[in-house]
C-alpha cells in the first residue's frame, strides 16, 4: 500500500522482461496488474485504466500506419503490381489516420479534464518529434487542460513543462 495524497505515476518493471508497466494511482485505489506474455490488465484503479485506454489510442494509430507502409510499400521500393499511383495514396490515408487519433485524443481529455491520465495524451508524439495537440486547433485546449491540472495538483512540474512548450508553440505562430 503507498500512502498517496494525489493521483500518482508509478512505473512497474518486472524483473525478468525488459517491458515497462506504467500506473496512475489515487489515493484509496485497490489496483490489481495482471502480465501476460505480450499485454496487461489493469483492475481496480480507474486512472490507470485511462492510461491505457491512451496507449490502446496510441498504438492503434501506430499499428495502423505501420500496416498502411507495409501495404503501400512506401519505405520500400514498389512491389511487383504496385503502381506508383499506390504509394502516392500514402499521404492522404496518413492525414486521415492523424485526424481520426487526435480526434480519439481530443475527446479523451475532454470526456475527464482534470485526469493527470491527460497528461500521457497531451505529451504523445507521432513521427518522434511532433506532439498530436500541436496543432493551432487542439494547442488552447491543450494549454488549458494543463493549466487546470497545474492549478488542481501538488505535485505539477510535469504539467507545467507541457504548459511551457505548448505556450511558445502558441506564440510561435504569431
Amino acid at each position: 500500500s503507498l500512502p498517496l495524497d494525489e493521483p500518482t505515476f508509478v512505473v512497474i518493471r518486472h524483473s525478468h522482461s525488459p517491458q515497462t508497466y506504467l500506473l496512475l494511482l489515487a489515493p484509496n485505489d485497490e489496483a490489481q496488474l495482471t502480465l501476460h506474455p505480450i499485454s496487461y490488465e489493469v483492475t481496480g484503479s480507474q486512472e490507470s485504466l485511462r492510461v491505457r485506454r491512451v496507449y490502446k489510442i496510441l498504438r492503434q494509430f501506430n499499428d495502423s500506419i505501420a500496416r498502411l507502409n507495409q501495404r503501400l510499400g512506401w519505405m520500400n521500393a514498389p512491389l511487383e503490381g504496385e503502381t506508383q499511383r499506390d504509394t502516392i495514396d500514402f499521404e492522404p490515408r496518413y492525414e486521415a489516420l492523424l485526424l481520426q487519433t487526435r480526434e480519439a485524443l481530443k475527446r479523451f481529455v475532454i470526456d475527464v479534464p482534470y485526469s493527470k491520465a491527460n497528461l500521457v495524451a497531451l505529451s504523445a508524439r507521432f513521427d518522434g518529434t511532433k506532439r498530436f495537440f500541436d496543432t493551432p486547433e487542439l494547442r488552447p485546449l491543450a494549454r488549458n487542460i494543463l493549466q487546470d491540472l497545474a492549478a488542481y495538483y501538488h505535485d505539477r512540474d510535469f504539467a507545467q513543462q507541457l504548459l511551457i512548450e505548448y505556450t511558445e508553440a502558441i506564440h510561435g505562430e504569431h
